[in-house]
């Protein structure tokens, strides 16, 4: 897993991330792990599976019309990849893996059961192993006046320092 946070800041959206890949056990595994792209007007951040990202920033298809299309061309591209788990007769999901995508001075999260979440007034989110611990350092300097890049870099330290499964180098993306 790892630690991929978006924030909405003066109408611009960040998306940071941490570069650490690692196995559902915690082990790092000695890779260059580049978790935000661009795909036409989108910014998108992903953490967990490192294929499902890779899909989706490498497929060939066409962009869908709005944001509420995503899902739907998410689960479409991973499950033509094989890369789609069955949890039972009725339901399927990413193989562990979250996405969150800025569009238009909005930010969102895709999660692994395909649900898309636009954010809130908090303006902020996080996802993978080290997301909540982004997210107790994302609220506490929410009132700072504090550069969003500087934010981003305490969240992101926060999560490389309690979570084994994240660290450096450190990713930072304005749309």
């Amino acid at each position: 897993m790892s630690c991929v946070i978006g924030l909405k800041h003066e109408g611009d959206v960040y998306v940071a991330s941490d570069g650490i890949a690692s196995t559902e056990d915690g082990d790092t595994r000695p890779i260059k792990a580049i978790k935000i792209f661009r795909k036409g007007p989108y910014l998108i951040g992903y953490a967990g599976s490192i294929r499902t990202g890779q899909i989706i920033q490498h497929g060939d298809f066409d962009l869908p019309r709005d944001i509420w299309g995503w899902p739907d061309l998410i689960r479409e591209q991973i499950d033509e990849k094989g890369a789609l788990i069955t949890v039972s007769e009725t339901q399927s999901q990413m193989s562990a893996s979250n996405f969150l995508i800025a569009h238009g001075g909005r930010l969102y999260e895709t999660l692994c059961d395909f649900q898309i979440n636009e954010i809130g007034e908090m303006g902020f989110t996080a996802i993978g192993s080290g997301a909540t611990i982004a997210l107790g350092s994302l609220f506490t300097s929410r009132n700072l006046d504090m550069d969003p890049e500087k934010r981003l870099n305490l969240a992101l330290d926060s999560a490389t320092e309690f979570a084994r499964s994240c660290g450096p180098p450190y990713t930072i993306e304005r749309l």
